[in-house]
């Protein structure tokens, strides 16, 4: 019980509710947005190589300075120009998170 009413952030929940706090939890933003439930595909701007990377995610982790991540199903673009460069089946990347910029593509979960 003690577990699940951490997991589901029932404290947090209840007190963003009562209109107490805007706080979504313990986690930070980074692990926050990776385990939503819409977070599946994404692009990820790599800054200091100017790829962008297509992708599903598969996989990811952090610590104090760096963000970890593994994409399947990858399709990488020159984020300047647009072009598609290459595909790949899998890629790990790591950076330091001032380096990466993770996007959502636009869904209309209505037509889903």
């Amino acid at each position: 019980v003690a577990s699940a009413f951490v997991q589901f952030k029932v404290l947090n929940r209840t007190a963003q509710f009562l209109g107490i706090t805007t706080k979504y939890g313990d986690e930070n933003l980074y692990s926050y947005f990776l385990n939503s439930p819409i977070t599946d595909e994404v692009y990820l701007r790599d800054l200091e190589t100017g790829l962008t990377y297509h992708g599903l995610v598969e996989s990811y982790s952090e610590d104090e300075k760096n963000k970890e991540i593994v994409l399947t199903k990858v399709t990488i673009f020159d984020s300047d120009s647009g072009d598609e460069l290459y595909d790949l089946e899998k890629i790990y990347i790591g950076k330091s998170e001032e380096n990466l910029i993770i996007e959502l593509p636009y869904k209309n979960l209505e037509e889903e």
